[in-house]
């Protein structure tokens, strides 16, 4: 009976980590305006305001992920039209120059983002397999149901990141007189920042294959 008692306990111990290990729990992003971020210029009709965030505590709280350790640099954008006529953006029109011999960079694909931002289900599976395999009889009940819950919930997380990196990624879009389009634009982190002793590299931004007057701070840190 004891014995029983005993592995009930670790059962919900079992479960509460489980639950715990696939998670994803991220803020909204700021509601800023192109012209009150910390790099802005007018191009035409556009105001174009951009903000890298820098910070792995930044991309922790909007992403609930270092998007450092994941390769990825966010930069936060907004595009205001101040004109009388429609305006299309594209987010490919944005890129990044990391070093004056290289192509601008691209931004990195939606689908790559997600991929990297991707939840594993292997911590809730190690701790049921390891519930099941001290006696054959429970390996028998939890290591099954352990995978199967820990594969379910980490689909289930990982289809929340997918929907909130979605919502927050700048798109493509049409803005007409005075709409304002706002979100994060992910670059692959330069390669260059590896070579320099300060883990921080300045880049300037094109738009639409024109040099910005905005140079960005891309950072290891």
């Amino acid at each position: 009976m004891k014995r029983c008692g005993r592995w009930l306990v670790a059962c919900c111990v079992g479960i509460s980590t489980s639950s715990g290990c696939a998670s994803y729990r991220a803020s909204r992003l700021p509601a800023s305006a192109a012209e009150s971020l910390r790099s802005t210029v007018r191009q035409g009709d556009l105001v174009i305001g951009m903000e890298q965030w820098y910070s792995s505590a930044q991309s922790r709280l909007y992403f609930d992920t270092d998007l450092t350790k994941r390769g990825l640099a966010p930069v936060y954008v907004a595009v205001t039209n101040q004109g009388s006529s429609p305006a299309r953006v594209k987010v490919n029109n944005i890129r990044l120059i990391a070093s004056p011999l290289d192509t601008p960079a691209s931004p990195v694909p939606f689908d790559e983002v997600v991929e990297r931002m991707r939840r594993k289900a292997v911590g809730p599976a190690i701790v049921w397999g390891a519930l099941g395999l001290a006696t054959l009889f429970f390996a028998l009940i939890f290591t099954p149901m352990g995978s199967a819950m820990a594969i379910s919930q980490t689909a289930s997380v990982n289809d929340h990141v997918k929907a909130d990196v979605w919502n927050k990624s700048f798109k493509d879009t049409e803005l007409a007189e005075g709409q304002e389009a706002r979100g994060v634009v992910f670059f692959d982190i330069p390669q260059e920042i590896k070579k320099l002793e300060k883990p921080c590299l300045l880049c300037p931004v094109t738009f639409d294959g024109q040099p910005l007057p905005i140079t960005l701070e891309v950072c290891l840190t």
